[in-house]
C-alpha cells in the first residue's frame, strides 16, 4: 500500500486521477467530504486490502495513524 498525501481536497480528485491514467494500480481517492470520520475499522480494513494507492489529504492520514487504523511503519 502506498500513500499519496495532498494538503487541499482537489489535490486528491487530481492527483487520484493522474496516478490511475499512468499507472497499473487500483487507486482510492479520499477527502473529508466522503464522510470518512464515521468509516468504520472494518471499511478502513478493506480500503486497504482492495488498493494499491490511496490518495488523500494528510488530515486523514493522520486521523488513520491516531483511530489505530493503520500503523505508522506501514
Amino acid at each position: 500500500m502506498t500513500f499519496f498525501l495532498v494538503d487541499r481536497v482537489p489535490l486528491v480528485f487530481q492527483q487520484s486521477e493522474v496516478i490511475a491514467a499512468n499507472c497499473d494500480v487500483k487507486v482510492k481517492a479520499m477527502c473529508g467530504q466522503m464522510d470518512v470520520d464515521n468509516w468504520t475499522e472494518k471499511q478502513w480494513r478493506l480500503i486497504f486490502e482492495e488498493n494499491d494507492v490511496c490518495v488523500m489529504t494528510a488530515q486523514i492520514f493522520l486521523d488513520t495513524l491516531r483511530h489505530g487504523y493503520m500503523k505508522i511503519d506501514s
